[in-house]
């Protein structure tokens, strides 16, 4: 997975809509490549700047349209990966121009799809399942992605990892964020939480300083991470008419993306949103 994503375009988006979904498990290896129509794919309105705004913050509203409610999202250089309940994975490459274009490359069916983990070599898909085990997925050829095994959930790896390996940070939906210290990975404490927010998934950002999550309903929140064991909400982004079910950070970092339901997989400057936040 070395060929960057071309991201030639800078992008503010602002909000749109919201979703749910629900199936079980099979093989997706024998899907051929498809490309279809992007106006079908994607949704993407431009808007003129405001006289006192500057050309750096032109707002557009983007979002990749997926076949069924966006619940999870991951990225690599190459792909977009989106778990999509019933409707399984689907596989996507994305491009920017004047405006997003997506391809779909390929879907995994027959599996119903709630959470994705990329391994560290980008060669595997994980993809947590509503019955909680992990179908155990090989991506080294896009266009014909190959199930390869299933396994219990209390396997599916976690890289909300502190850089330094002494924190890890465990998204619990409805009932928030737990913190652990993994600095001795035979005893493992439990040493901080969150309970003012939903979390239903995590992205450290800047060097681990700040974390943003998707808080469902509510949106984006930025965690402040200066204590790891005090998480502290600062700043929030809300989009209206829309969840915030999922997170993935492009791997040169400039980019933001969110699975936010029905209406697909919004994609944001992370830079420009942070900025939006007051960060």
């Amino acid at each position: 997975m070395k060929k960057m994503l071309q991201l030639t375009l800078v992008l503010f988006l602002f909000g749109c809509g919201g979703g749910d979904g629900g199936g079980n498990s099979n093989s997706g290896n024998d899907t051929k490549p498809h490309t279809p129509d992007p106006h079908n794919n994607l949704q993407s309105t431009n808007t003129k700047e405001d006289q006192n705004t500057d050309q750096k913050t032109l707002r557009e509203k983007g979002i990749v349209k997926t076949s069924g409610p966006a619940k999870s999202v991951a990225v690599t250089d190459e792909a977009l990966f989106v778990a999509e309940g019933k409707h399984g994975v689907e596989i996507m490459k994305i491009g920017f121009s004047d405006q997003i274009s997506s391809e779909l490359i390929a879907k995994i069916p027959d599996i119903n799809a709630k959470h994705l983990t990329l391994s560290e070599d980008g060669n595997t898909l994980m993809v947590e399942q509503m019955d909680s085990r992990i179908a155990i997925v090989d991506i080294r050829d896009l266009s014909h992605p190959k199930k390869i095994g299933i396994k219990p959930k209390n396997q599916m790896p976690s890289q909300i990892t502190t850089q330094d390996g002494q924190y890890r940070f465990v998204p619990k939906g409805k009932d928030g964020m737990v913190v652990i210290d993994i600095s001795n990975p035979s005893n493992p404490q439990s040493v901080g939480k969150l309970k003012s927010s939903q979390c239903f998934d995590l992205a450290l950002i800047r060097n681990d300083r700040y974390a943003l999550i998707a808080t469902g309903s509510v949106g984006i929140k930025l965690l402040d991470l200066k204590n790891p064991r005090l998480p502290n909400p600062v700043a929030d982004y809300r989009i209206p008419g829309s969840s915030a079910m999922g997170l993935s950070i492009s791997p040169d970092k400039s980019m933001l993306f969110v699975a936010t339901g029905t209406k697909g997989v919004m994609i944001f400057n992370l830079d420009m949103l942070l900025q939006k936040m007051g960060y």
